[in-house]
């Protein structure tokens, strides 16, 4: 009995220590992800941002924050050959911050497009910060 209490004692303690990362991208922004990096995402208030995409890529500034995503299909499995960028406009995000459906989340922009729109055009390949997953 001391034996399996202790096994179950174990296991509670170890489950509870799962894999997190968290980074500040700016005062009230976040990004990371708790267990596996394949879910890495955009935190408000310890609120994730996106629903089935990946952050994969990030340039921060005063006023916006740029996002690359892949997106997951049905199968929960990640499309590593799309991705879809949207632009978080701080200061809007945080008067409604309602995830994706909040007023200061623009997108999703296809690359092409979005390098072609006034947003677009001002940056630069090299200013994109790269976030590996598995």
């Amino acid at each position: 009995m001391k034996a399996t209490k202790l096994i179950f004692c174990v296991f509670l303690l170890t489950s509870c220590l799962s894999d997190y990362k968290l980074d500040t991208l700016n005062n009230d922004f976040k990004i990371g992800y708790v267990e596996l990096s394949r879910y890495r995402n955009i935190y408000y208030q310890d609120q994730g941002l996106f629903h089935r995409k990946c952050v994969y890529s990030v340039i921060v500034d005063d006023q916006f924050i740029y996002v690359k995503t892949h997106p997951f299909n049905k199968q929960n499995t990640l499309v590593k050959d799309s991705s879809m960028l949207f632009v978080i406009d701080l200061e809007k995000y945080k008067l409604q911050p309602d995830q994706e459906n909040s007023p200061g989340i623009l997108g999703p922009f296809k690359e092409e497009d979005f390098k072609n729109s006034t947003l677009g055009r001002s940056i630069k390949n090299e200013d994109w910060l790269e976030y590996p997953f598995e």
